[in-house]
């Protein structure tokens, strides 16, 4: 044995190698623990080895002989005076080795040593077998944090496609309901949507009292609608109500059916009304209530043919000189007899199924139908008897020849609310292809914030507005459509607001009428604003994307540290085989030269880990973002570097003129100290070496920068040198993760880092921006 360590037991020392070199492929924690603890109990010296994770043991405790036993730290504190005589800790002498990294403490390799002499050599390999295993349980525990972290995004992707379901919902419930008068109020009673029918109501159009509150469109009765607005958001349960309300041409009644607006939570965030006007069957219902006299009576004002009709026997009691007239018979040849009788059988018998509803429905039945050329519009009033059943129905006929007629002069307006019903509340426009001309709606102009007829009615004046980017494809698909050559005309685009913002727009048309060449002639599309949907679209894009970043950096992650940490191990590996030949030839020189650089592969191992876990750390770990003065900043990271600045003879300039910006302090602050200390590392012989810190403004944008008159960098490697572990120069000191961690801070910064260097000898400028603090108008508007 030499002067120096004493020969270690190579049996031992390869179970300890080969322990170390498996510790990433153990099974689990429970088999890692086993591993280690079969392979520190075969030291020299040691009798036992207990391995403890956070509550779990490798084996059952010894616990009388285990409780109180101190780390080697507590230890060196305690004087072993203190251990009184043949108590558990002096009969069992036991070391505890703390698994310990600089984030947590993972448990303890507990060891019971026999021959403290024996086992001396063997105590520091044992210590950084307890790193590697904290390590190991520390990278296996962020990877499961990472885990976690794509299923939490993944709940975020589906949160937004639930979004875009229920905008696709509004809009389908907005067509389905555009016949009736429709609104939305929130919970606080204010109208929030509105349609074109519900808004000619009230006397006006929408614009005139989206934002308003029921309080102020309704001022006497509010009250008495917020109350059966609270009990349907209360119980989220729908109700229908007729009320009469105050319109500016009377008092009208309406049938509204009364819903509550459920969001992706389930929760009730408002009210949807769908309302038909009922002021015609409410007042047949009053007339119902009149006598038979009343009914004989009216019977004879009218101007209408009339006639009073049991429904038992379906025969005339009465009816006026107007319907005599048209049936060619006086009063006396009609009166008694049954409707079979008086009319064609057919006719008949559509009477008489119309009469039998108004029978089942107690309600007033119209319909229209044609006899002999002639259209009549036929209403049926129930007469109630004491019982309220049907004891007689009165029928009015009146001849609506003249007004189908002009029904039919005026076909093309029919046309155009009958498509603007089908399409919902959207923009609507009706174009003249001979002439060119378009007639667009209020809606139209209104949804992309011009006034009512702003612009005039041409198909240029539409193209103008089209995106130029969109512009060629949109007219292409129009001219298409016009020959046929598609089978219809569904595009979006990007549509031009008078405020100068772009709205997203589909589109569609149809061509109602062509010549006799079936060349078209009309046709009448309608615009509907999906600049929500697009929205959506792209935030679940996005999200979709930093999920795959988030993927992909994971994987290179994991390759880096898997390869850089090769390094160091090998070089431990090398020199303990030349260890163990040293000692057997007893060679004390050798022995220590290999020991020291077994060591300081350890440290290089120790620093990567330790740069590795600082990296890690930035965006996860992030101190309360504060105001920052960038002058006193820039000073203070000087200060840190100044032995190297002053070694180097470097003199540095702060401008005066740097910013305050919004950000996190500490992070900042490396940022500037590693530009400068690697501007100051890489000067190379320059005789004035000098470096600039200062700011400038380059569209609009503030960039910061740290300048240098060292050796450069050629334009090839400015993308490589932020690479994890890239060095340009092999031989230079640091482990190659500085820049890397710049870009990182930077990026959590929303900003972006780059080099301006002509290349070599030229000197390097490192710039990098910072977003600034949100406000209210950085919140995104329409695309």
């Amino acid at each position: 044995m030499s002067d120096g360590l004493p020969a270690l037991e190579s049996s031992a020392l390869r179970r300890i190698l080969l322990l170390q070199s498996s510790i990433s492929s153990a099974p689990d924690e429970k088999g890692l623990m086993d591993m280690i603890a079969n392979a520190l109990s075969s030291l020299p010296g040691v009798d036992d080895c207990v391995v403890c994770i956070e509550g779990a043991s490798s084996k059952q405790l010894d616990a009388p002989a285990i409780v109180g036993v101190p780390s080697a730290s507590k230890r060196a504190e305690t004087p072993s005076s203190n251990c009184a005589e043949g108590s558990p800790a002096a009969q069992e002498r036991w070391q505890r080795i703390e698994l310990r990294t600089p984030r947590h403490e993972y448990g303890d390799f507990i060891l019971q040593v026999r021959d403290q002499a024996a086992f001396a050599p063997y105590q520091a390999l044992a210590g950084n077998t307890a790193n590697l295993v904290a390590l190991h349980i520390e990278n296996e525990r962020r990877a499961a944090e990472l885990s976690q972290l794509n299923r939490d995004l993944e709940e975020q992707l589906r949160d937004r496609t639930q979004q875009l379901a229920e905008c696709e919902s509004r809009y389908r419930l907005l067509a389905e309901n555009a016949d009736a008068a429709f609104g939305i109020f929130d919970k606080t009673g204010t109208l929030v949507m509105l349609n074109e029918k519900n808004a000619a109501i009230l006397g006006g159009k929408p614009d005139d009292f989206i934002g308003k509150s029921l309080h102020e469109i309704f001022p006497e009765s509010a009250d008495f609608h917020m109350q059966r607005f609270a009990k349907i958001l209360r119980e989220k349960k729908g109700d229908r109500f007729e009320d009469p309300f105050p319109l500016r041409d009377g008092e009208h009644w309406f049938s509204s059916n009364l819903q509550p607006v459920i969001d992706h939570k389930g929760d009730a965030v408002g009210i949807q009304i769908v309302a038909v006007d009922i002021t015609e069957r409410k007042r047949a219902e009053e007339a119902q209530k009149k006598s038979e006299q009343t009914a004989r009576a009216l019977l004879n004002a009218t101007h209408d043919a009339a006639f009073l009709i049991d429904p038992g026997h379906w025969t005339v009691l009465a009816l006026n000189d107007k319907a005599a007239q048209g049936l060619g018979k006086s009063a006396d040849e009609i009166v008694g007899r049954s409707i079979d009788a008086l009319m064609p059988s057919q006719v008949a018998a559509r009477r008489i199924a119309r009469g039998e509803e108004v029978i089942r429905s107690r309600e007033v039945v119209c319909f229209e139908d044609e006899r002999q050329g002639l259209h009549f519009d036929n209403r049926m009033y129930p007469i109630l008897g004491p019982q309220g059943d049907v004891v007689q129905i009165a029928v009015f006929a009146q001849d609506i020849t003249n007004r189908k007629q002009t029904e039919q002069a005026l076909r093309v307006n029919e046309e155009r609310l009958e498509l603007a019903i089908s399409v919902t509340n959207d923009g609507m426009y009706d174009w003249d292809v001979p002439t060119n001309t378009v007639y667009f709606d209020s809606r139209y102009y209104t949804m992309a914030g011009y006034r009512p007829n702003e612009f005039p009615g041409t198909f240029d004046e539409w193209a103008r507005r089209v995106h130029p980017n969109d512009s060629i494809h949109v007219q292409d698909a129009v001219k298409q459509y016009l020959s046929g050559e598609a089978a219809k005309y569904d595009e979006e685009f990007r549509f031009r607001r008078k405020d100068g913002e772009w709205m997203w727009i589909r589109a569609r048309v149809k061509i109602i009428e062509r010549d006799e060449q079936g060349t078209p002639l009309r046709i009448v599309g309608t615009h509907t604003d999906v600049t929500d949907r697009k929205r959506i679209e792209w935030e679940r894009e996005e999200l979709i994307a930093k999920l795959e970043d988030q993927n992909a950096e994971l994987e290179r992650f994991a390759y880096t540290v898997s390869h850089d940490l090769k390094s160091p191990l090998i070089t431990i590996k090398g020199f303990v085989e030349l260890l163990r030949q040293d000692l057997a030839v007893g060679d004390a020189e050798a022995v220590e030269d290999a020991l020291l650089r077994i060591c300081s592969a350890t440290d290089a191992m120790n620093q990567l880990l330790t740069d590795l876990l600082e990296l890690s750390r930035i965006g996860r770990l992030v101190n309360p973002p504060e105001d920052v003065p960038l002058q006193q900043l820039a000073r203070e990271a000087c200060e840190l570097v100044r032995g190297q600045i002053e070694e180097s003879g470097v003199r540095v300039d702060i401008t005066a003129d740097l910013p305050v910006v919004f950000g996190d302090r500490l992070r900042l602050l490396e940022v500037f100290q590693n530009l400068i200390g690697n501007a100051v590392k890489y000067m190379g012989d320059q005789p004035d070496p000098h470096i600039e810190i200062g700011s400038r403004l380059d569209a609009e944008t503030t960039v910061y920068y740290v300048r240098d008159n060292g050796i450069g960098i050629e334009p090839r490697f400015h993308e490589k040198v932020f690479g994890l572990f890239d060095q340009l120069d092999q031989n230079a000191e640091g482990s190659g993760i500085g820049l890397a961690l710049i870009k990182r801070i930077v990026e959590a910064h929303d900003g972006r880092v780059w080099i301006e260097s002509e290349g070599a000898g030229c000197g390097a400028t490192f710039c990098f921006t910072i977003a600034p603090p949100p406000t209210s108008e950085s919140i995104p508007k329409s695309a």
